[in-house]
């Protein structure tokens, strides 16, 4: 019975062949993937063969083509050091890593991200990076240090803050079509769709708003409607 790390061994140098051929005959600058399963009888000739193996596509590899190579693909296993030479086709699951929004230059604290300060990269150990294209952080605060290079995270970065503690913010209240102006004071920071705790600057009243922009903060009123007759005799 083959061992587990006969199997896994096995399995390990075709995928890196694989990877070898694809990065060589489609394209360099990509960082390929492949996972595939040996059958026993090909695990035990591929551990025999002590990694001397020539790998073929199905069809003939063009350089640039990454997009045809993606997916389930067909490869061609030729072990030259078998005696005759032993070949046999395999079947693998070939993919990139996901794309990453990384600092295209250090970003410092207080930073607001341009569009030339960020890139997208191919990362194998992205780990929590979340954001994939350049768009979802563009504008955004830098909260730490970003060195160079290195993918962003949701931890590291906020929405500006658009209103400040203590500052006499702008409150529109909106209800039935009707915009209604009027002053209050912020009670806490807050960036755009944060809801925050303003005051009135007469009656010194608190509630909360969300922020809609440069000290700016929107309140929506709810609709009322016409109560019920009150019974007979039931105070007004």
């Amino acid at each position: 019975m083959l061992s587990k790390a006969v199997a896994r061994r096995s399995e390990e140098h075709v995928q890196r062949a694989i990877v070898d051929y694809l990065t060589k005959a489609v394209s360099p600058d990509d960082v390929w993937m492949a996972e595939t399963t040996l059958t026993d009888d090909q695990a035990r000739a591929v551990d025999a063969a002590r990694k001397e193996m020539v790998v073929r596509g199905r069809w003939q590899a063009r350089r640039g083509d990454v997009q045809t190579w993606l997916g389930s693909q067909q490869f061609l296993i030729r072990l030259v050091a078998e005696n005759p030479q032993q070949e046999f086709v395999v079947r693998a699951q070939v993919s990139l890593p996901p794309l990453v929004v990384v600092a295209a230059r250090a970003l410092q604290r207080g930073d607001v991200i341009r569009a030339s300060d960020v890139r997208t990269e191919r990362a194998p150990t992205a780990g929590a990076a979340e954001f994939s294209d350049v768009n979802q952080v563009i504008g955004m605060e830098v909260l730490r240090t970003i060195s160079a290079g290195r993918a962003i995270d949701s931890g590291a970065v906020r929405q500006p803050v658009l209103v400040k503690r203590g500052e006499v913010v702008s409150v529109y209240v909106r209800a039935a079509g009707v915009k209604i102006r009027t002053l209050a004071r912020a009670d806490e920071n807050g960036s755009r769709g944060d809801l925050i705790n303003v005051q009135g600057l007469t009656d010194r009243r608190s509630y909360s708003a969300v922020v809609s922009g440069p000290a700016e903060v929107e309140v929506y009123a709810r609709s009322t409607s016409a109560s019920s007759p009150a019974p007979r005799g039931s105070a007004a």
